[in-house]
């Protein structure tokens, strides 16, 4: 980087040179936020008292007690 350049200024100037490069990475990086970083919204509803017509944010936050019903449930070894 040259001394004479400011780091946003470069950055510009690298993003100008190199677009191909980043075309190149955008279908993997859309891939990566949609298959990848959104399901992990829908992970909350295990630890919600999830009801359909509240949907995922309406619903209450119970943390862990569904876990501790299952690992309690006599049925669980024999689930495994």
């Amino acid at each position: 980087m040259s001394n004479s350049l400011s780091k946003s200024q470069w950055l510009v100037q690298h993003l100008k040179r190199e677009w191909q490069l980043y075309l190149m990475l955008a279908p993997t990086i859309i891939w990566f936020i949609v298959f990848l970083y959104k399901p992990m919204y829908g992970l909350q509803i295990a630890f919600k008292d999830y009801s359909i017509f509240k949907g995922i944010d309406g619903s209450p936050w119970i943390g862990f007690e569904h876990f501790q019903t299952l690992f309690e449930n006599d049925d669980f070894i024999r689930a495994i």
